[in-house]
């Protein structure tokens, strides 16, 4: 993932603006939100001094919690009125497409606009911590099972690390990883050897040749199994951790940037801006550079 300076995207820019938010969809719940909690003369004043779009915007946030606002500027900056850009949360998703006053029928797979995101969702770090359920004995090995759940919507796998104890010196091993779907799932999602060298415990870290992804969305709080075959004499597994990186940022570079909010382009797609100065996509960077130096 790479972001564009303001260099950049002033070399591109004609010069534009956004707009404000728009929509139809009433904030029931807000006002029944506030009518609870600070009672109904207070909610009338309240409605009495604000606009229909005002409210909604309350309720539904320029940027978080659903971004409406920030949704709305950027898809009345998108060269086609007919098409939604990629849409993703920090967690998982929250459905902004919901309150938007027109119907989109074409998905912009080339420009990805990010609520609640933070450049770092698009880096590696650690997405899942196993907990052990168990060993069995499968001939001249042990059979350890271990499961990790995510939390929250995971697009890419990049890596698995595991820790040994340090029980003393050990002669060189193989661990060799099946990650299953779930405690219910035959499914495998890969299969892996870890080479442990002699000597004492510590961290090994395999990073993935094939990043898996797609890893894990919208599977809510059901866990991954994790099944870790080892010899006989090989000590267990102390610790093991799953890495990934919330977004996919392979390809894609950041050009707005306001507070948790973002929106990134292909690379190619800019490529295409960077050729076409006065077209369609390079007008709509010249909005998204006036958009991330307010």
């Amino acid at each position: 993932m790479k972001t564009l300076d303001r260099g950049q995207l002033a070399t591109l820019a004609i010069g534009a603006s956004l707009a404000t938010v728009g929509g139809l969809v009433t904030p029931v719940a807000a006002w029944r939100y506030a009518a609870a909690t600070a009672g109904a003369p207070q909610l009338v004043r309240s409605l009495a001094r604000t606009t229909f779009e005002e409210r909604r915007l309350a309720a539904y946030g320029y940027c978080e919690p659903m971004g409406l606002g920030y949704v709305s500027d950027v898809l009345r900056a998108l060269p086609d009125p007919g098409a939604m850009p990629l849409i993703r949360y920090r967690d998982w998703d929250r459905g902004v497409e919901l309150l938007l006053p027109d119907r989109r029928d074409r998905i912009e797979d080339r420009v990805l606009v990010g609520i609640g995101v933070r450049a770092e969702d698009f880096s590696p770090a650690i997405v899942g911590r196993a907990s052990f359920r168990g060993s069995e004995r499968d001939g001249d090995a042990f059979l350890d099972h271990w499961t990790f759940r995510t939390h929250r919507d995971i697009e890419l796998l990049t890596g698995i690390s595991v820790r040994i104890g340090d029980a003393g010196a050990v002669a060189p091993f193989d661990l060799r990883l099946r990650l299953v779907e779930s405690r219910k799932s035959t499914r495998v999602l890969g299969e892996w050897v870890f080479s442990v060298p002699g000597g004492p415990g510590g961290e090994i870290r395999h990073q993935l040749a094939k990043p898996i992804d797609h890893f894990s969305v919208n599977r809510g709080a059901t866990d991954f199994l994790l099944e870790v075959r080892r010899p006989a004499s090989a000590p267990r597994a102390e610790e093991i951790t799953a890495v990934g990186s919330r977004l996919d940022g392979n390809g894609w570079t950041i050009v707005m940037e306001r507070g948790h909010c973002l929106v990134a382009m292909r690379d190619d797609l800019l490529a295409e801006a960077s050729r076409d100065r006065d077209g369609p996509w390079a007008r709509f960077l010249s909005t998204a550079g006036h958009a991330r130096s307010r």
